[in-house]
């Protein structure tokens, strides 16, 4: 692989475990019970909103970097065609494509 996608390659094991363990932080939280003081109760659900948002970024960065190496031609040669539309213009499809360009990838071993 390239220098790029070994550093996805290191990268992915470790937030896969990152998420792996936001996901047990998560079911912990919710299986605490509530607490009768009302700062602990507001306390545990702050804890709970907040472990529920980090786990939905490291289940998103553990999708990405899942499939990162396919989107950047590790498996293949990619060839991709990028389009900008210009919202201002009505169309109907949202705007009309005003800039595009081709991009064209090759991972290769080394």
């Amino acid at each position: 692989m390239g220098g790029d996608l070994e550093a996805v390659s290191v990268a992915a094991p470790h937030f896969e475990e990152a998420d792996r363990r936001m996901t047990t932080a998560v079911d912990l939280l919710n299986a605490a019970p509530d607490p009768a003081l009302s700062p602990l109760r507001d306390a545990l659900e702050k804890a709970r909103a907040d472990t529920v948002s980090a786990r939905a970024v490291t289940h998103r960065a553990s999708a990405l970097l899942e499939s990162l190496p396919s989107l950047m031609g590790a498996d293949a040669q990619r060839r991709d065609l990028l389009a900008f539309q210009a919202l201002g213009e009505a169309r109907a499809n949202g705007g009309v494509m005003v800039h595009y360009g081709k991009s064209s990838m090759l991972v290769t071993e080394r």
